[in-house]
């Protein structure tokens, strides 16, 4: 008896002994089903080796939430990505913090005293000193005082190699002239003791240390330090120094309410920080004191001007008590009114002096009264201020100097600016603000003192007429007389007021002074390294993982059991992981012969490879056990309900169908089954290669040959393949690559002749086809087939690609058995399965094989 005949009890075509009666699959070789499991489910085996994540059952394409561990499944699938995207970032902010300029940034305080805030005793009419603040800050960052700091200093001028030089000690005499050429002159020290100077045009010159040098419009004198190392002087504009300036300028208020403003500047050269922000400071204060002289002068020149015409008021007063006198010939009134005669008298005097109030402020207002030209063109609410009136009115007076030194700084402002700068616009919101309370604040005078009149004539003639016996002679005298006292104490009010602006503008007793000085500062403050390291950092980080969701979100290769599932409609039957292999050795006696020739081929005799095999060669590794639990899936469903004849395909080449078949094909042989592989890829056979024999001769050759020459024919290409002593596998390769493989594939003589007498032989049969989406070889080879297996490769099969393969198969009404997932990597793709569970329950078992 041959080897074959031990294995099986009978060569497979008969040998003369007549055709055998193909085996039962029912019952051989089925393995154990788990408690609680049902038989016929083809993956409760599956379930078993991989079991599906807690995510499993949303991981599909449309997928819109992204929890955390589908996050850190993404990350550790795309850790290239994030690698990259994160090593790019970081590598810029490296360089940006690299390239920066070092900024040196030097401070100094000043503080307002309270003549700074004069209308603070009107807290009911304005807003409080925050609004003087604002003005002042606005004054500070103004192009005006920015310029006028960058005359005084000469900023354009400025060495800028090295960055931190000074100025100070190594030029002085600047001097610039109009038509001086710009740009950056070198300036290096020579042997000699001079200094060689090179223009922007490229003109040299040379210079003494001590003298006083020109060129090209550009004057200066170069001190002894000037020769300790070569530098560049940059010439620019005033205009571009008064940018810089403003660029680099802060103005800040650092506690509110009080009256406290830090100036801050910002430069490469640590001394021009300190000079500007310095600078700037004593600038403002200088301007202050020129802005309250001026004041100073107006308020001198308006008071003159209402002591004046209130020496002439007092002037006729006088000569009008004095010609009632003279008229009535009364020296002192007389003291024997009553009571009632003085009461009358008092109320009727006070009610005229009312009234004569009344009248003379509405009479300011409207202009109806005699004025000089000058007073008459101020407006109605200001020559109501101005009035002798409010002399004695301390909140009148305030509200009106305070206008008054508002519409100086606005004046002053366009002397050097447009009407449209902003400065000058927050000028001219503040006075009208002013105005508008000076308006509210003489209607609301006015009617106070309409008020009092009011009440005083209803005082009156509640009296009776008792006091009308009173003699008129008296209450004129007192009339005459208060007229006089009221206009002397006016007088002598704005007489000392006059003094007192004379003393002050005097003296320019300034309300801002300077709290801390601004320093030279020893450090730079900018760039910021460990912060800009700590925030690149971070937007690596967000970079890296941003970078690799968008990744994963754009990737339509498949990467779960549930988008395989979704894209071709059928369960799944296998989950091959991708693992890598560490070979223990050839497998033992691995060998075979050529079918009723006995001639011997195979493996035993060193002329194939054992790589593709796993399930022979690594019985141990843990895609061989994949192969098994695909087997096991198979015999469960598919080969259970008598789908013998089983097609593998794929959609593409490369998606490890050709190892699908023959491992699986092994798996099934290793278990006791009669098993023939038929490679019907005509186009680009695979399978001889991998079991070592020889591909010249095979199913081309089969198909095209006479009918009656197909059983001898079929049995002289037909490889078996022995496994083990007792398993051996049969092989049909492909032969010659044919020009017709779909017409050899489409006719009678594959289906009916072919496959039925493989059918009859073998207990199974494993059909290797071509990818289906490619060629129609698939389709036509695969309508004679029970059923097909598709085969697709994660991270490289899409779902369209597996959704176009499944629709053409049923088209052509073929029974999609199951589909199965190739180099499944468990560590990257985990989104079905679990690595630790993998390395948990398969480690220690599989330690010699397998590794993560």
């Amino acid at each position: 008896m041959s080897e074959s005949d031990d294995a099986y009890g009978r060569p497979p075509w008969g040998g003369g002994g007549g055709v055998p009666e193909p085996r039962k699959s029912e019952g051989v070789g089925v393995e154990p089903v788990a408690a609680g499991q049902r038989h016929g489910d083809p993956r409760w085996a599956l379930a078993q080796n991989a079991p599906r994540s807690g995510s499993e059952a949303g991981d599909g394409f449309d997928d819109d939430a992204i929890d955390l561990v589908e996050i850190f499944r993404i990350l550790r699938r795309r850790w290239p990505s994030v690698l990259a995207a994160f090593s790019i970032v970081m590598v810029g902010v490296g360089l940006y913090v690299e390239t920066r300029t070092p900024m040196f940034e030097s401070s100094t305080t000043i503080w307002f005293g309270q003549a700074s805030q004069p209308l603070s005793i009107l807290p009911e009419m304005v807003s409080g000193p925050g609004l003087q603040l604002s003005t002042d800050i606005a004054v500070l960052r103004s192009i005006t005082l920015a310029r006028e700091v960058a005359e005084n200093l000469r900023l354009d001028v400025q060495v800028v190699e090295p960055s931190t030089a000074m100025r100070s000690g190594i030029l002085d005499g600047l001097s610039v002239e109009p038509g001086a050429m710009r740009g950056r002159y070198t300036f290096t020290p020579q042997p000699d003791g001079t200094l060689r100077i090179v223009s922007p045009e490229g003109t040299t010159f040379a210079a003494r240390v001590g003298q006083w040098s020109y060129a090209e419009g550009f004057g200066f004198r170069a001190l002894p330090a000037a020769l300790d190392e070569p530098f560049v002087v940059a010439l620019t504009s005033i205009e571009e120094a008064t940018a810089q300036i403003q660029r680099g300028l802060t103005v800040s208020e650092p506690t509110r309410g009080a009256n406290i403003l830090q100036i801050s500047f910002r430069s490469p050269n640590p001394e021009m920080a300190r000079l500007v922000a310095g600078a700037v400071a004593q600038r403002f204060i200088d301007r202050q004191g020129e802005w309250r002289q001026a004041g100073g002068r107006t308020t001198i020149a308006f008071i003159s001007d209402q002591l004046a015409l209130l020496e002439t008021q007092l002037a006729d007063a006088e000569g009008r008590l004095l010609t009632w006198r003279r008229q009535n010939q009364v020296i002192q009134p007389q003291a024997a009114a009553g009571a009632e005669v003085s009461r009358r008298s008092q109320y009727e005097a006070e009610l005229d002096r009312l009234r004569e109030e009344i009248g003379t402020l509405e009479g300011l207002r409207a202009g109806t009264i005699p004025m000089t030209p000058e007073v008459r063109a101020l407006p109605g609410y200001r020559r109501v201020l101005s009035s002798p009136i409010f002399a004695t009115n301390q909140a009148g007076s305030t509200l009106l100097s305070t206008i008054l030194q508002i519409e100086s700084e606005r004046i002053q402002l366009l002397g050097a600016r447009s009407a449209q700068n902003p400065d000058v616009l927050l000028l001219e919101r503040t006075l009208a603000d002013y105005e508008r309370q000076g308006e509210q604040f003489v209607e609301n005078y006015i009617g106070t003192r309409q008020a009092q009149a009011s009440s005083l004539e209803r005082l009156l003639r509640s009296i009776g007429t008792s006091l009308l016996e009173v003699p008129g002679r008296e209450l004129e005298l007192k009339t005459l007389e208060r007229d006089v006292e009221i206009l002397s104490d006016l007088q002598l009010l704005l007489s000392q007021r006059l003094k007192e602006s004379e003393i002050a503008s005097a003296a320019d007793l300034s309300p801002v002074e300077i709290l801390d000085a601004a320093p030279q500062p020893s450090s730079p403050v900018a760039p910021n390294r460990p912060r800009l390291l700590l925030v690149g950092l971070l937007l690596a980080l967000a970079s890296g993982v941003g970078f690799a969701i968008v990744r994963d979100s754009l990737d339509r290769t498949l990467h779960s059991v549930r988008q395989l599932e979704q894209a071709s409609g059928a369960p799944l039957l296998g989950l091959i992981p991708s693992f890598s292999t560490r070979p223990s050795g050839r497998h033992r006696g691995a060998g075979g012969r050529r079918g009723a020739r006995g001639a011997r081929k195979g493996l035993a005799k060193g002329r194939g490879s054992a790589r593709d095999i796993l399930t022979l060669a690594e019985p141990r590794h843990v895609s061989a056990e994949a192969y098994r639990v695909l087997r096991a899936n198979l015999r469960a469903g598919a080969i259970a309900s008598s789908a013998r004849v089983i097609a593998v395909t794929s959609p593409a080449p490369g998606d490890g169908k050709s190892t699908t078949a023959i491992n699986l094909a092994t798996a099934l042989a290793l278990q006791g089954e009669r098993v023939l592989l038929i490679d019907a890829d005509l186009r680009r056979g695979q399978q001889h290669r991998a079991t070592g024999v020889p591909g010249e001769q095979g199913l081309s050759q089969l198909l095209a040959a006479p009918s009656g020459e197909l059983r001898p024919l079929m049995e002289e290409y037909t490889h078996e393949i022995e496994l083990t002593p007792e398993a051996w596998l049969y092989l049909l390769p492909s032969g010659k690559s044919p020009e017709n493989p779909t017409e050899l594939l489409g006719g009678p003589r594959w289906s009916s002749e072919c496959l039925g007498l493989a059918r009859s032989h073998f207990d199974i049969v494993i059909i290797d086809t071509p990818p289906v989406n490619l060629f129609a070889d698939a389709l036509v080879a695969s309508v004679a087939a029970d059923g097909v297996l598709l085969v697709a490769r994660a991270g490289k099969s899409t779902g369209d690609e597996i959704e176009v393969a499944a629709s053409q198969l049923r088209s052509m009404g073929v029974r999609l058995l199951g589909g199965v997932l190739n180099d499944f990597n468990v560590k990257r793709d985990g989104r079905y399965g679990n690595y630790a569970y993998y390395q948990r329950n398969y480690g220690r078992y599989y330690a010699h094989y397998a590794t993560a």
